[in-house]
């Protein structure tokens, strides 16, 4: 299926990487994380289920152009050794939090705390599980495993 608008949204981002300064990329991200606040709850909450389908679809598109336009214009960041460990360290998490981040929010869905406090919780319930479970699971069967290339 020809996806139309992904392709113009990948031609709009290049242009705004290339072209925008700093703060230009910043305050064009902030624009899309506005726009996806704004229509957030009217998109999702609406009984049209083809508005909910296709809003939902250019939702997620303006969000992750906002990550991703605040993540292109980082790279003086990769200078400093803090922020290289701390990639690091993510970077190595990345799949015991992808395995375990359903369980966890299935797991919270009924706490019946204040929600910013339930996304703290899941955040550092997701931080510690995947540090214990990289460490103590994927980082011994890495060690196992085979050597092909050398």
């Amino acid at each position: 299926m020809f996806r139309f608008d992904a392709i113009l949204l990948g031609f709009l981002l290049r242009y705004i990487y290339i072209k925008f300064s700093l703060s230009q990329s910043v305050i064009s991200s902030l624009f899309f994380l506005f726009i996806y606040i704004i229509f957030k709850d009217f998109i999702l909450d609406n009984n049209n289920l083809f508005l909910v389908k296709f809003g939902f679809i250019i939702l997620l598109q303006l969000l992750s152009s906002a990550i991703l336009i605040f993540f292109l214009n980082i790279e003086f960041l990769i200078r400093f050794d803090l922020f290289k460990k701390i990639s690091s360290l993510v970077a190595k998490q990345t799949y015991s939090v992808y395995l375990t981040h359903m369980i966890l929010i299935y797991s919270l869905i009924d706490l019946q705390i204040i929600p910013i406090n339930k996304f703290l919780l899941y955040v550092l319930l997701l931080f510690a599980i995947s540090i214990i479970s990289y460490y103590f699971i994927e980082k011994p069967i890495l060690k196992t495993r085979p050597r092909y290339l050398k």
